[in-house]
Order: C-alpha cells, then structure tokens, then sequence
C-alpha cells in the first residue's frame, strides 16, 4: 500500500508541474487547473479503490479463504521495499 501510494503521489505530483507550466505558456488561471487536478484525483481514487475492493472480494486476494481457495498472490514486502528504497536512493540496478 505504500509503495503504491509513494507511486501515485510521485506521478500526480509530476504530472502537476508539467499541467501548470503548460497552463502558464498557454495563458490558463492556475485555480481552474488545480479544481481539475483535484477531481481527476478524486475520481482516480475512487475508480481505483473500488476495483481493488471488487477484485479482493471476487477473487481473494493473499489469503486462501473456503469462498476463494485460489486467491491473487499479495504483493510482496520485501520486493516493494526494495523499488521504493532504490528509487529515493537512486540506486536501483537498470540493467
């Protein structure tokens, strides 16, 4: 949950400075541009929460359970740690 939430908040915060300089060239008003920027986040996160909840409740996820005795495997925490640490070091292994 976290490294996703690292990942969103990355993305979204890039994505805003290249949306306000193209706002600023173009001659758009800043408040109009973060209004937008605010419900595309809110209906990103909505949309996307309510697709992990169904699929945990449709398919299971990391737990076998009588009502999902094949679920998703969880993300693993060693694995997730690893990207998150290697991209705020950036020291991660490209090659």
């Amino acid at each position: 949950m976290v490294g996703s939430i690292v990942c969103i908040a990355s993305a979204n915060a890039g994505a805003t400075s290249q949306d306000l300089k193209t706002g600023y060239i173009v001659g758009a008003t800043p408040i109009y541009q973060q209004i937008g920027l605010i419900i595309g986040v809110l209906i990103s996160v909505l949309v996307i929460g309510f697709t992990l909840l169904l699929m945990e409740r449709t398919l299971g996820i990391g737990e076998v359970t009588l009502q999902h005795p094949h679920p998703l495997p969880a993300p693993q925490a060693t694995l997730m740690a690893t990207i998150i640490k290697g991209l705020l070091s950036n020291s991660l292994p490209w090659d």
